[in-house]
């Protein structure tokens, strides 16, 4: 069983927008970035952001993840 803890930091800005998951050894082990693209709402970057989590989800145990931050 692995000791390692995950976190998630979501930075959303109005030019791109980061999703980087690392560990509790500083380590980023993904660093996922795409266009905003203010002109299709909100809801474009919602989804995007969702779609690189679940990615996240396919590759790493989540019962590990102990925090998710966002910055805007």
């Amino acid at each position: 069983m692995s000791d390692t803890n995950y976190f998630i930091g979501i930075d959303i800005g109005g030019t791109k927008c980061a999703v980087s998951f690392g560990n509790d050894r500083m380590d980023i082990l993904s660093n996922n970035q795409f266009a905003t693209h203010t002109e299709k709402g909100p809801y474009y970057a919602i989804d995007e952001i969702k779609k690189c989590i679940t990615t996240l989800k396919k590759s790493y145990d989540f019962n590990l993840l102990r925090s998710v931050g966002i910055s805007c």
